[in-house]
């Protein structure tokens, strides 16, 4: 399922609103990935999403998605375009391609805690992924982040190499 909708709220540094959206299929286990799709306001803003609360996924009955500014003082963002596509998590083929759409343990840290932090795929894939697209499910603590694939070559058959990096707008710490 894939939906965009105007982004009026800006979420940022310990205050994590979002938007409620409703979900027009029905899903066991969600994987959303998402996107800011227009470029209204010269200054960054990214995508984020949760579920019951910050600190949760989302779930098939619970799902807000936003875009946040993290620790920029300038909170103020024009409305913009978001993106996002929901998938039942699995592994499969859609015509010749085959993808793996996965909620991972909450274990990817930051990019000065010591990466890359590996997550293994439930199944093997015939050759190591060309693409991968990762996001942030849920924020556990107040400053945000996004999430990205890791190194030169991250994935393999098996895995996938990821970390989480942080604006140092308000600190210069890049931990998570």
């Amino acid at each position: 399922e894939a939906q965009t909708y105007t982004s009026t709220v800006t979420d940022e540094n310990n205050s994590w609103v979002g938007e409620a959206q409703t979900l027009a299929g029905s899903f066991t286990n969600p994987v959303v990935l998402g996107q800011v799709m227009s470029d209204n306001d010269a200054g960054f803003s990214v995508f984020w999403d949760q579920g019951s609360s910050r600190q949760n996924p989302p779930t098939a009955s619970a799902l807000r998605t936003g875009k946040t500014v993290a620790e920029d003082s300038d909170v103020t963002r024009a409305d913009e375009t978001v993106g996002f596509v929901v998938v039942e998590a699995g592994h499969g083929t859609l015509g010749s391609v085959e993808f793996e759409a996965a909620l991972g343990a909450d274990s990817v840290r930051g990019v000065t805690n010591g990466p890359p932090y590996t997550y293994t795929f439930a199944s093997a894939f015939a050759t190591a992924p060309a693409v991968a697209v990762v996001t942030m499910a849920a924020v556990d603590g107040g400053n945000g982040g996004w999430a990205y694939t890791y190194g030169a070559s991250p994935s393999t058959t098996t895995s996938l190499d990821l970390v989480i990096d942080e604006d140092t707008i308000g600190d210069s710490e890049r931990n998570h």
